[in-house]
Protein backbone atom coordinates (compact mmCIF):
# COMPACT_ATOMS: atom_id res chain seq x y z
CA UNK A 1 0.00 0.00 0.00
CA UNK A 2 2.78 2.43 0.88
CA UNK A 3 5.16 1.09 -1.75
CA UNK A 4 5.81 4.51 -3.27
CA UNK A 5 5.44 6.61 -0.12
CA UNK A 6 9.11 7.07 0.73
CA UNK A 7 10.03 7.86 -2.87
CA UNK A 8 7.49 10.69 -3.15
CA UNK A 9 8.96 14.19 -2.84
CA UNK A 10 7.93 16.51 -0.05
CA UNK A 11 5.53 19.26 -1.11
CA UNK A 12 7.85 22.14 -2.08
CA UNK A 13 7.58 25.58 -0.53
CA UNK A 14 7.43 27.96 -3.53
CA UNK A 15 9.58 31.06 -3.60
CA UNK A 16 7.85 34.26 -2.54
CA UNK A 17 8.82 35.93 -5.81
CA UNK A 18 7.34 33.16 -7.95
CA UNK A 19 4.09 33.10 -5.99
CA UNK A 20 3.66 36.88 -6.15
CA UNK A 21 4.27 36.85 -9.91
CA UNK A 22 1.87 33.94 -10.38
CA UNK A 23 -0.78 35.69 -8.30
CA UNK A 24 -0.56 38.85 -10.41
CA UNK A 25 -0.82 36.81 -13.60
CA UNK A 26 -3.88 35.03 -12.22
CA UNK A 27 -5.86 38.12 -11.19
CA UNK A 28 -4.82 40.44 -14.04
CA UNK A 29 -7.49 39.26 -16.53
CA UNK A 30 -10.17 39.90 -13.90
CA UNK A 31 -9.20 43.50 -13.08
CA UNK A 32 -9.43 46.86 -14.79
CA UNK A 33 -6.17 48.68 -15.50
CA UNK A 34 -6.64 51.00 -12.53
CA UNK A 35 -7.51 48.10 -10.22
CA UNK A 36 -4.46 46.16 -11.38
CA UNK A 37 -2.15 49.12 -10.64
CA UNK A 38 -3.42 49.18 -7.04
CA UNK A 39 -3.07 45.41 -6.71
CA UNK A 40 0.42 45.32 -8.20
CA UNK A 41 1.64 47.99 -5.74
CA UNK A 42 0.19 46.07 -2.79
CA UNK A 43 1.91 42.89 -3.99
CA UNK A 44 5.26 44.63 -4.54
CA UNK A 45 5.09 46.18 -1.06
CA UNK A 46 4.33 42.77 0.43
CA UNK A 47 7.11 41.05 -1.52
CA UNK A 48 9.71 43.63 -0.56
CA UNK A 49 8.51 44.03 3.03
CA UNK A 50 6.74 41.84 5.59
CA UNK A 51 6.32 39.01 3.08
CA UNK A 52 10.00 38.14 3.49
CA UNK A 53 9.58 37.73 7.24
CA UNK A 54 6.51 35.53 6.82
CA UNK A 55 8.22 33.44 4.12
CA UNK A 56 11.18 32.83 6.45
CA UNK A 57 8.76 31.63 9.11
CA UNK A 58 7.19 29.24 6.61
CA UNK A 59 10.67 27.95 5.77
CA UNK A 60 11.26 27.15 9.44
CA UNK A 61 7.91 25.37 9.64
CA UNK A 62 8.74 23.43 6.49
CA UNK A 63 12.11 22.31 7.87
CA UNK A 64 10.64 21.25 11.20
CA UNK A 65 7.74 19.10 9.97
CA UNK A 66 7.56 15.64 8.44
CA UNK A 67 4.35 16.53 6.61
CA UNK A 68 4.34 19.86 4.77
CA UNK A 69 4.40 23.57 5.46
CA UNK A 70 0.64 23.57 4.68
CA UNK A 71 -0.56 20.59 6.67
CA UNK A 72 -1.48 22.28 9.95
CA UNK A 73 -2.93 25.34 8.20
CA UNK A 74 -5.21 23.16 6.07
CA UNK A 75 -6.45 21.23 9.10
CA UNK A 76 -7.17 24.46 10.98
CA UNK A 77 -9.00 25.80 7.93
CA UNK A 78 -11.43 22.89 8.09
CA UNK A 79 -11.83 22.59 11.85
CA UNK A 80 -12.07 26.30 12.69
CA UNK A 81 -14.80 26.91 10.12
CA UNK A 82 -18.13 27.42 11.87
CA UNK A 83 -20.45 26.92 8.88
CA UNK A 84 -23.00 24.09 8.96
CA UNK A 85 -21.65 21.00 7.18
CA UNK A 86 -24.60 20.15 4.89
CA UNK A 87 -24.73 22.18 1.66
CA UNK A 88 -21.87 24.42 2.86
CA UNK A 89 -19.07 21.89 3.37
CA UNK A 90 -19.91 18.23 2.68
CA UNK A 91 -19.81 17.03 -0.95
CA UNK A 92 -21.71 14.00 -2.22
CA UNK A 93 -20.78 11.53 -4.98
CA UNK A 94 -23.10 9.06 -6.70
CA UNK A 95 -22.29 5.42 -7.32
CA UNK A 96 -22.76 4.16 -10.86
CA UNK A 97 -25.70 1.76 -11.40
CA UNK A 98 -24.51 -1.86 -11.51
CA UNK A 99 -26.58 -4.35 -13.49
CA UNK A 100 -25.85 -7.19 -11.03
CA UNK A 101 -27.61 -5.22 -8.29
CA UNK A 102 -30.78 -4.26 -10.17
CA UNK A 103 -32.81 -7.33 -9.17
CA UNK A 104 -31.59 -7.69 -5.59
CA UNK A 105 -33.85 -6.97 -2.64
CA UNK A 106 -33.02 -3.76 -0.81
CA UNK A 107 -31.46 -5.49 2.26
CA UNK A 108 -29.40 -7.78 0.01
CA UNK A 109 -28.21 -4.82 -2.05
CA UNK A 110 -27.17 -2.87 1.06
CA UNK A 111 -25.45 -5.94 2.51
CA UNK A 112 -23.38 -6.38 -0.66
CA UNK A 113 -22.09 -2.81 -0.53
CA UNK A 114 -21.44 -2.97 3.22
CA UNK A 115 -19.53 -6.25 2.85
CA UNK A 116 -17.37 -4.84 0.06
CA UNK A 117 -16.79 -1.73 2.17
CA UNK A 118 -15.51 -3.94 4.98
CA UNK A 119 -13.09 -5.63 2.58
CA UNK A 120 -11.87 -2.19 1.51
CA UNK A 121 -11.38 -1.21 5.16
CA UNK A 122 -9.54 -4.43 6.03
CA UNK A 123 -7.24 -3.95 3.05
CA UNK A 124 -6.34 -0.53 4.43
CA UNK A 125 -5.92 -1.84 7.97
CA UNK A 126 -3.74 -4.75 6.83
CA UNK A 127 -1.80 -2.54 4.39
CA UNK A 128 -2.95 -4.69 1.46
CA UNK A 129 -4.71 -1.97 -0.54
CA UNK A 130 -3.02 -1.46 -3.90
CA UNK A 131 -1.20 1.89 -4.12
CA UNK A 132 -2.82 4.65 -6.16
CA UNK A 133 -1.10 5.38 -9.44
CA UNK A 134 -1.49 8.29 -11.83
CA UNK A 135 -0.82 7.83 -15.52
CA UNK A 136 1.16 10.64 -17.11
CA UNK A 137 -0.06 12.47 -20.20
CA UNK A 138 2.54 10.61 -22.22
CA UNK A 139 0.57 7.42 -21.31
CA UNK A 140 3.86 5.65 -20.71
CA UNK A 141 4.85 6.87 -17.25
CA UNK A 142 3.25 5.84 -13.96
CA UNK A 143 3.41 8.01 -10.85
CA UNK A 144 2.80 6.78 -7.30
CA UNK A 145 0.41 8.74 -5.09
CA UNK A 146 0.44 9.57 -1.38
CA UNK A 147 -1.73 7.14 0.60
CA UNK A 148 -1.79 8.72 4.07
CA UNK A 149 -5.38 9.99 3.77
CA UNK A 150 -6.81 6.45 3.64
CA UNK A 151 -6.05 5.99 7.34
CA UNK A 152 -8.51 8.80 8.12
CA UNK A 153 -11.51 7.38 6.28
CA UNK A 154 -12.82 4.74 8.70
CA UNK A 155 -13.54 4.94 12.41
CA UNK A 156 -13.14 8.69 12.26
CA UNK A 157 -15.34 11.62 13.20
CA UNK A 158 -15.44 15.37 13.58
CA UNK A 159 -16.29 16.44 17.14
CA UNK A 160 -17.85 19.92 17.42
CA UNK A 161 -16.20 22.34 19.83
CA UNK A 162 -16.82 25.99 20.66
CA UNK A 163 -13.98 27.53 18.62
CA UNK A 164 -12.22 24.70 16.78
CA UNK A 165 -13.53 21.18 16.19
CA UNK A 166 -11.51 18.01 16.85
CA UNK A 167 -10.91 15.28 14.27
CA UNK A 168 -10.64 11.84 15.87
CA UNK A 169 -9.68 8.46 14.43
CA UNK A 170 -10.50 5.22 16.27
CA UNK A 171 -8.23 2.48 14.97
CA UNK A 172 -10.02 -0.56 16.40
CA UNK A 173 -13.62 0.09 15.44
CA UNK A 174 -15.73 -3.01 14.80
CA UNK A 175 -19.22 -1.63 14.14
CA UNK A 176 -21.12 0.69 11.82
CA UNK A 177 -24.11 2.87 12.62
CA UNK A 178 -27.37 2.32 10.73
CA UNK A 179 -29.93 5.13 10.62
CA UNK A 180 -33.46 4.24 9.52
CA UNK A 181 -36.44 6.55 10.04
CA UNK A 182 -34.13 8.65 12.26
CA UNK A 183 -33.60 5.68 14.61
CA UNK A 184 -29.95 4.75 15.24
CA UNK A 185 -28.55 1.23 15.58
CA UNK A 186 -25.12 -0.22 16.13
CA UNK A 187 -24.32 -2.87 13.51
CA UNK A 188 -21.44 -5.13 14.65
CA UNK A 189 -19.44 -6.16 11.58
CA UNK A 190 -16.03 -7.40 12.71
CA UNK A 191 -15.19 -10.09 15.25
CA UNK A 192 -11.65 -11.20 16.10
CA UNK A 193 -10.35 -9.63 12.92
CA UNK A 194 -12.94 -11.30 10.68
CA UNK A 195 -15.76 -9.56 8.80
CA UNK A 196 -19.44 -10.46 8.59
CA UNK A 197 -20.66 -12.45 5.60
CA UNK A 198 -23.25 -10.91 3.29
CA UNK A 199 -26.04 -13.19 4.49
CA UNK A 200 -25.63 -12.12 8.11
CA UNK A 201 -25.51 -8.41 7.23
CA UNK A 202 -28.64 -8.86 5.10
CA UNK A 203 -30.54 -10.49 7.97
CA UNK A 204 -29.59 -7.66 10.33
CA UNK A 205 -30.71 -5.02 7.83
CA UNK A 206 -34.04 -6.85 7.44
CA UNK A 207 -34.47 -6.86 11.21
CA UNK A 208 -33.75 -3.13 11.45
CA UNK A 209 -36.23 -2.05 8.77
CA UNK A 210 -39.07 -4.24 10.05
CA UNK A 211 -41.88 -2.03 11.39
CA UNK A 212 -39.66 0.64 12.89
CA UNK A 213 -41.59 3.77 13.99
CA UNK A 214 -40.10 7.16 13.16
CA UNK A 215 -37.85 8.71 15.79
CA UNK A 216 -36.94 12.33 16.45
CA UNK A 217 -34.33 13.46 13.88
CA UNK A 218 -31.43 13.82 16.31
CA UNK A 219 -28.98 13.85 13.40
CA UNK A 220 -30.19 17.25 12.18
CA UNK A 221 -28.25 18.75 15.08
CA UNK A 222 -25.03 17.86 13.23
CA UNK A 223 -26.22 20.21 10.47
CA UNK A 224 -26.18 23.29 12.69
CA UNK A 225 -23.56 25.98 12.99
CA UNK A 226 -20.61 24.20 14.58
CA UNK A 227 -20.54 26.28 17.76
CA UNK A 228 -24.29 25.86 18.29
CA UNK A 229 -23.97 22.10 17.82
CA UNK A 230 -20.99 21.94 20.19
CA UNK A 231 -22.99 23.61 22.98
CA UNK A 232 -25.98 21.31 22.46
CA UNK A 233 -23.80 18.18 22.27
CA UNK A 234 -21.98 19.06 25.51
CA UNK A 235 -25.35 19.63 27.15
CA UNK A 236 -26.86 16.37 25.87
CA UNK A 237 -23.90 14.35 27.15
CA UNK A 238 -23.93 16.08 30.54
CA UNK A 239 -27.62 15.49 31.32
CA UNK A 240 -27.81 11.82 30.29
CA UNK A 241 -25.45 8.85 30.41
CA UNK A 242 -27.49 7.26 27.63
CA UNK A 243 -26.91 10.26 25.38
CA UNK A 244 -23.21 10.23 26.18
CA UNK A 245 -22.93 6.51 25.37
CA UNK A 246 -24.86 6.89 22.10
CA UNK A 247 -22.61 9.75 21.01
CA UNK A 248 -19.52 7.68 21.81
CA UNK A 249 -20.80 4.74 19.76
CA UNK A 250 -21.45 7.00 16.77
CA UNK A 251 -18.02 8.61 17.11
CA UNK A 252 -16.27 5.22 17.15
CA UNK A 253 -18.25 3.68 14.29
CA UNK A 254 -16.43 2.66 11.12
CA UNK A 255 -18.98 4.52 9.00
CA UNK A 256 -22.68 5.40 8.83
CA UNK A 257 -25.32 3.59 6.76
CA UNK A 258 -28.35 5.76 5.93
CA UNK A 259 -31.39 3.75 4.83
CA UNK A 260 -33.70 6.22 3.10
CA UNK A 261 -37.24 5.62 1.88
CA UNK A 262 -37.23 8.10 -0.99
CA UNK A 263 -37.22 6.87 -4.60
CA UNK A 264 -35.06 9.25 -6.66
CA UNK A 265 -36.30 8.96 -10.23
CA UNK A 266 -33.41 10.73 -11.97
CA UNK A 267 -29.75 11.61 -11.64
CA UNK A 268 -30.79 15.05 -10.45
CA UNK A 269 -33.05 13.66 -7.73
CA UNK A 270 -30.32 11.28 -6.57
CA UNK A 271 -27.92 14.20 -6.19
CA UNK A 272 -30.50 16.25 -4.32
CA UNK A 273 -31.21 13.42 -1.89
CA UNK A 274 -27.52 12.86 -1.20
CA UNK A 275 -26.59 16.54 -1.01
CA UNK A 276 -29.70 18.18 0.48
CA UNK A 277 -31.20 15.37 2.54
CA UNK A 278 -30.91 16.00 6.28
CA UNK A 279 -33.23 13.41 7.82
CA UNK A 280 -31.49 10.09 8.55
CA UNK A 281 -28.04 11.69 8.63
CA UNK A 282 -25.02 12.27 10.88
CA UNK A 283 -22.91 14.85 9.05
CA UNK A 284 -19.93 14.64 11.43
CA UNK A 285 -18.96 11.20 10.09
CA UNK A 286 -16.57 11.26 7.11
CA UNK A 287 -18.37 8.33 5.46
CA UNK A 288 -22.15 8.35 5.14
CA UNK A 289 -23.35 5.71 2.68
CA UNK A 290 -26.88 6.70 1.64
CA UNK A 291 -29.09 3.95 0.20
CA UNK A 292 -32.51 4.23 -1.46
CA UNK A 293 -34.97 1.36 -2.12
CA UNK A 294 -34.45 1.51 -5.90
CA UNK A 295 -30.91 0.21 -5.24
CA UNK A 296 -29.10 3.51 -5.72
CA UNK A 297 -26.49 4.76 -3.31
CA UNK A 298 -24.26 7.74 -2.69
CA UNK A 299 -21.38 8.85 -0.47
CA UNK A 300 -21.75 12.02 1.62
CA UNK A 301 -18.32 13.02 2.89
CA UNK A 302 -17.03 15.17 5.75
CA UNK A 303 -13.94 16.72 4.19
CA UNK A 304 -11.44 17.27 7.03
CA UNK A 305 -9.48 14.02 6.86
CA UNK A 306 -9.43 13.21 3.17
CA UNK A 307 -10.31 14.49 -0.28
CA UNK A 308 -12.83 13.43 -2.89
CA UNK A 309 -10.22 11.73 -5.05
CA UNK A 310 -10.15 8.82 -2.59
CA UNK A 311 -13.79 8.12 -3.40
CA UNK A 312 -12.76 7.13 -6.92
CA UNK A 313 -10.83 4.13 -5.61
CA UNK A 314 -13.49 3.44 -3.00
CA UNK A 315 -16.24 3.18 -5.61
CA UNK A 316 -14.06 1.12 -7.93
CA UNK A 317 -13.37 -1.42 -5.17
CA UNK A 318 -16.78 -1.39 -3.46
CA UNK A 319 -19.37 -0.81 -6.18
CA UNK A 320 -19.11 -4.21 -7.85
CA UNK A 321 -20.27 -7.76 -7.35
CA UNK A 322 -19.17 -9.49 -4.17
CA UNK A 323 -15.47 -10.15 -3.90
CA UNK A 324 -14.11 -13.25 -2.19
CA UNK A 325 -12.54 -12.67 1.22
CA UNK A 326 -11.10 -15.46 3.33
CA UNK A 327 -11.37 -13.90 6.79
CA UNK A 328 -15.15 -13.99 7.38
CA UNK A 329 -17.32 -14.74 10.38
CA UNK A 330 -21.01 -15.66 10.63
CA UNK A 331 -21.78 -14.83 14.26
CA UNK A 332 -21.32 -11.14 15.04
CA UNK A 333 -23.48 -9.64 17.79
CA UNK A 334 -27.00 -8.46 16.86
CA UNK A 335 -27.79 -4.79 16.19
CA UNK A 336 -28.69 -2.63 19.17
CA UNK A 337 -30.85 0.46 19.17
CA UNK A 338 -29.15 3.57 20.49
CA UNK A 339 -30.91 5.24 23.39
CA UNK A 340 -31.57 8.97 23.62
CA UNK A 341 -33.01 11.00 26.48
CA UNK A 342 -34.25 14.19 24.85
CA UNK A 343 -35.75 16.84 27.09
CA UNK A 344 -37.71 19.85 25.87
CA UNK A 345 -34.56 21.95 25.43
CA UNK A 346 -33.02 19.41 23.06
CA UNK A 347 -36.29 18.79 21.18
CA UNK A 348 -36.64 22.53 20.66
CA UNK A 349 -33.11 22.66 19.20
CA UNK A 350 -33.94 19.73 16.90
CA UNK A 351 -36.96 21.67 15.60
CA UNK A 352 -34.85 24.78 15.16
CA UNK A 353 -32.17 22.86 13.25
CA UNK A 354 -34.78 21.24 10.99
CA UNK A 355 -36.32 24.60 10.11
CA UNK A 356 -32.88 26.10 9.40
CA UNK A 357 -31.93 23.23 7.07
CA UNK A 358 -35.28 23.41 5.27
CA UNK A 359 -34.66 27.12 4.72
CA UNK A 360 -31.08 26.51 3.58
CA UNK A 361 -32.19 23.94 1.02
CA UNK A 362 -34.99 26.18 -0.25
CA UNK A 363 -32.44 28.87 -1.09
CA UNK A 364 -30.49 26.56 -3.41
CA UNK A 365 -31.15 25.26 -6.88
CA UNK A 366 -29.52 22.17 -8.41
CA UNK A 367 -29.84 21.10 -12.05
CA UNK A 368 -28.14 18.44 -14.18
CA UNK A 369 -27.14 18.41 -17.85
CA UNK A 370 -26.25 15.25 -19.77
CA UNK A 371 -24.49 16.56 -22.87
CA UNK A 372 -24.34 13.73 -25.42
CA UNK A 373 -23.03 15.51 -28.53
CA UNK A 374 -19.43 14.51 -27.81
CA UNK A 375 -16.97 13.60 -25.08
CA UNK A 376 -13.24 13.46 -24.51
CA UNK A 377 -12.54 11.26 -27.56
CA UNK A 378 -13.89 13.86 -29.97
CA UNK A 379 -12.16 16.79 -28.25
CA UNK A 380 -8.78 15.09 -28.10
CA UNK A 381 -9.06 13.96 -31.72
CA UNK A 382 -9.05 17.66 -32.58
CA UNK A 383 -5.77 18.30 -30.77
CA UNK A 384 -7.27 19.75 -27.58
CA UNK A 385 -7.29 18.83 -23.90
CA UNK A 386 -10.87 17.93 -22.92
CA UNK A 387 -10.76 19.47 -19.43
CA UNK A 388 -9.44 22.78 -20.73
CA UNK A 389 -12.01 22.71 -23.54
CA UNK A 390 -14.85 22.31 -21.05
CA UNK A 391 -13.48 25.02 -18.77
CA UNK A 392 -13.47 27.46 -21.69
CA UNK A 393 -17.11 26.60 -22.33
CA UNK A 394 -17.88 27.55 -18.71
CA UNK A 395 -16.09 30.90 -19.13
CA UNK A 396 -17.98 31.65 -22.33
CA UNK A 397 -21.30 30.63 -20.77
CA UNK A 398 -20.73 32.83 -17.72
CA UNK A 399 -19.96 35.86 -19.89
CA UNK A 400 -23.04 35.23 -22.03
CA UNK A 401 -25.21 34.92 -18.91
CA UNK A 402 -23.82 37.82 -16.87
CA UNK A 403 -22.27 40.12 -19.46
CA UNK A 404 -18.79 40.15 -17.94
CA UNK A 405 -15.86 37.89 -17.05
CA UNK A 406 -16.19 35.99 -13.79
CA UNK A 407 -13.70 34.53 -11.34
CA UNK A 408 -13.75 30.75 -11.89
CA UNK A 409 -11.71 28.19 -9.94
CA UNK A 410 -10.74 24.58 -10.57
CA UNK A 411 -9.46 21.97 -8.11
CA UNK A 412 -6.32 19.96 -8.91
CA UNK A 413 -5.20 16.96 -6.85
CA UNK A 414 -1.56 16.96 -5.69
CA UNK A 415 -1.14 13.58 -4.05
CA UNK A 416 1.99 13.11 -6.15
CA UNK A 417 3.70 14.71 -3.12
CA UNK A 418 3.94 13.32 0.40
CA UNK A 419 0.94 14.62 2.35
CA UNK A 420 -0.22 16.50 -0.73
CA UNK A 421 -3.94 17.19 -0.97
CA UNK A 422 -5.05 19.67 -3.61
CA UNK A 423 -4.62 23.17 -4.99
CA UNK A 424 -7.13 25.49 -6.64
CA UNK A 425 -6.38 27.98 -9.39
CA UNK A 426 -8.31 30.61 -11.33
CA UNK A 427 -9.05 29.42 -14.84
CA UNK A 428 -9.48 32.78 -16.60
CA UNK A 429 -6.23 33.68 -18.38
CA UNK A 430 -5.09 36.38 -20.78
CA UNK A 431 -5.27 33.71 -23.48
CA UNK A 432 -8.85 32.69 -22.65
CA UNK A 433 -10.00 36.32 -22.63
CA UNK A 434 -8.41 36.88 -26.06
CA UNK A 435 -9.99 33.71 -27.40
CA UNK A 436 -13.48 34.71 -26.27
CA UNK A 437 -13.02 38.08 -27.95
CA UNK A 438 -12.07 36.40 -31.23
CA UNK A 439 -15.34 34.46 -31.26
CA UNK A 440 -17.16 37.66 -32.21
CA UNK A 441 -14.29 39.58 -33.81
CA UNK A 442 -12.36 37.06 -35.93
CA UNK A 443 -13.13 36.54 -39.62
CA UNK A 444 -12.71 32.76 -39.70
CA UNK A 445 -12.80 29.63 -37.56
CA UNK A 446 -9.17 29.00 -38.49
CA UNK A 447 -8.22 32.15 -36.56
CA UNK A 448 -10.59 31.29 -33.74
CA UNK A 449 -9.09 27.79 -33.50
CA UNK A 450 -5.56 29.18 -33.19
CA UNK A 451 -6.67 31.30 -30.22
CA UNK A 452 -8.63 28.37 -28.80
CA UNK A 453 -5.47 26.25 -28.94
CA UNK A 454 -3.47 28.90 -27.07
CA UNK A 455 -6.14 29.19 -24.39
CA UNK A 456 -6.25 25.41 -23.96
CA UNK A 457 -2.46 25.25 -23.66
CA UNK A 458 -2.43 28.04 -21.06
CA UNK A 459 -5.04 26.19 -19.00
CA UNK A 460 -3.13 22.94 -19.20
CA UNK A 461 0.06 24.73 -18.10
CA UNK A 462 -1.74 26.01 -15.00
CA UNK A 463 -2.73 22.45 -14.12
CA UNK A 464 0.88 21.32 -14.56
CA UNK A 465 2.05 24.13 -12.28
CA UNK A 466 -0.30 22.87 -9.56
CA UNK A 467 0.84 19.28 -10.10
CA UNK A 468 4.46 20.41 -9.74
CA UNK A 469 3.71 21.94 -6.34
CA UNK A 470 3.84 25.54 -7.52
CA UNK A 471 1.01 26.50 -5.21
CA UNK A 472 -0.27 30.06 -5.33
CA UNK A 473 -3.63 29.93 -3.58
CA UNK A 474 -2.54 27.88 -0.57
CA UNK A 475 0.93 29.40 -0.31
CA UNK A 476 -0.70 32.83 0.02
CA UNK A 477 -3.27 31.33 2.39
CA UNK A 478 -0.47 30.11 4.69
CA UNK A 479 1.28 33.49 4.57
CA UNK A 480 -1.97 35.32 5.32
CA UNK A 481 -2.81 32.97 8.20
CA UNK A 482 0.61 33.53 9.76
CA UNK A 483 0.06 37.27 9.45
CA UNK A 484 -3.36 37.04 11.13
CA UNK A 485 -1.95 34.97 14.00
CA UNK A 486 0.61 37.71 14.61
CA UNK A 487 -1.82 40.61 14.32
CA UNK A 488 -0.26 41.96 11.12
CA UNK A 489 -2.46 44.09 8.84
CA UNK A 490 -1.28 43.69 5.25
CA UNK A 491 -2.65 45.76 2.37
CA UNK A 492 -2.28 42.93 -0.16
CA UNK A 493 -4.65 40.70 1.80
CA UNK A 494 -7.16 43.55 2.24
CA UNK A 495 -7.10 44.39 -1.46
CA UNK A 496 -10.24 43.73 -3.51
CA UNK A 497 -8.33 41.43 -5.88
CA UNK A 498 -7.36 39.08 -3.06
CA UNK A 499 -10.43 39.26 -0.81
CA UNK A 500 -13.24 39.33 -3.34
CA UNK A 501 -11.83 37.76 -6.51
CA UNK A 502 -8.96 35.42 -5.70
CA UNK A 503 -10.40 33.97 -2.48
CA UNK A 504 -14.06 34.22 -3.49
CA UNK A 505 -14.41 32.72 -6.97
CA UNK A 506 -17.92 33.19 -8.29
CA UNK A 507 -17.84 29.73 -9.92
CA UNK A 508 -16.17 26.73 -8.26
CA UNK A 509 -15.55 23.72 -10.50
CA UNK A 510 -14.33 20.22 -9.77
CA UNK A 511 -14.22 16.78 -11.37
CA UNK A 512 -13.45 13.29 -10.08
CA UNK A 513 -12.64 11.95 -13.52
CA UNK A 514 -14.77 10.37 -16.23
CA UNK A 515 -17.12 8.20 -14.15
CA UNK A 516 -18.30 9.75 -10.90
CA UNK A 517 -20.71 12.66 -10.73
CA UNK A 518 -20.62 14.72 -7.54
CA UNK A 519 -22.16 17.81 -6.04
CA UNK A 520 -20.12 20.14 -3.86
CA UNK A 521 -20.63 23.54 -2.22
CA UNK A 522 -19.82 26.90 -3.76
CA UNK A 523 -17.77 29.57 -1.98
CA UNK A 524 -19.50 32.92 -2.42
CA UNK A 525 -23.02 33.69 -1.23
CA UNK A 526 -24.28 34.32 -4.77
CA UNK A 527 -21.99 31.95 -6.62
CA UNK A 528 -22.15 28.66 -8.47
CA UNK A 529 -20.67 25.20 -8.07
CA UNK A 530 -20.17 23.06 -11.18
CA UNK A 531 -19.21 19.40 -10.88
CA UNK A 532 -18.59 17.49 -14.08
CA UNK A 533 -17.45 14.23 -15.61
CA UNK A 534 -16.03 14.00 -19.12
CA UNK A 535 -16.26 10.46 -20.45
CA UNK A 536 -15.28 9.30 -23.92
CA UNK A 537 -18.69 9.97 -25.44
CA UNK A 538 -20.49 12.52 -23.24
CA UNK A 539 -20.21 15.19 -20.57
CA UNK A 540 -22.36 15.13 -17.43
CA UNK A 541 -22.46 18.19 -15.21
CA UNK A 542 -24.54 19.82 -12.53
CA UNK A 543 -24.92 23.44 -11.49
CA UNK A 544 -25.65 24.37 -7.87
CA UNK A 545 -26.50 27.96 -7.02
CA UNK A 546 -28.52 30.20 -4.72
CA UNK A 547 -29.10 32.62 -7.60
CA UNK A 548 -32.01 30.63 -9.08
CA UNK A 549 -30.28 30.77 -12.46
CA UNK A 550 -29.07 27.18 -12.73
CA UNK A 551 -31.28 26.42 -15.72
CA UNK A 552 -30.07 29.51 -17.59
CA UNK A 553 -26.43 28.68 -16.86
CA UNK A 554 -26.88 25.10 -18.05
CA UNK A 555 -28.47 26.30 -21.29
CA UNK A 556 -25.53 28.65 -21.90
CA UNK A 557 -23.00 25.87 -21.20
CA UNK A 558 -24.81 23.63 -23.68
CA UNK A 559 -24.73 26.35 -26.35
CA UNK A 560 -21.09 27.19 -25.58
CA UNK A 561 -20.01 23.56 -26.00
CA UNK A 562 -21.72 23.44 -29.39
CA UNK A 563 -20.09 26.72 -30.40
CA UNK A 564 -16.63 25.52 -29.41
CA UNK A 565 -17.29 22.29 -31.30
CA UNK A 566 -18.03 24.30 -34.43
CA UNK A 567 -14.72 26.17 -34.04
CA UNK A 568 -12.68 23.03 -33.33
CA UNK A 569 -14.03 21.23 -36.39
CA UNK A 570 -11.68 23.22 -38.64
CA UNK A 571 -8.88 20.99 -37.30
Amino acid sequence: MFRFQETLPKLPLPSLKKTCEGYLNMVRPLLTESEFIITRKAVMDFHQGVGKQLQNQLKMIDLSTNTSYLHAFMEDNYLENRSPLPVNRNPVTLAEPISEYSNLTFPHFVANIVHNTLIFYMNIKNRELSPDIEIGKDKGHLYGMCMFQYDKMFGSTRIPCIKRDIFQVHNNSVHAIVIYRNVFYTLPLIKEGKISVVREIEQKIKWIIKDVPFGPPVGVLTGMNRTDWAIIRFYMASVSKKNKRSLELIDKALFVICLDETFPYSLEEELKNGFYGFQNRWFDKPIQLIFTPNNCWSFNMEHTGFDGYLKVKFFREVNRKIQGYKQVVTTCDPPKKLQWELNQKVLKEIDRASIALESLNARHELMVLEFKEFGSDWVESHGLDSDAFFQLAIQLAYIRLHGHIGSISEVVGTRNFQYGRFETFLTVTDESVKFIKTISEADSNEIRYSYLKRAVNAHYQNILNCKQGNYIRFHLFALRTLALYQGLAIDMFQDNAYKNIFCQPIVCTTSLGPRYISCSPFVTAHGYSINYTISKEKIVLNVLTSEQRAEEFIKEINLSLLELKNIAEVK
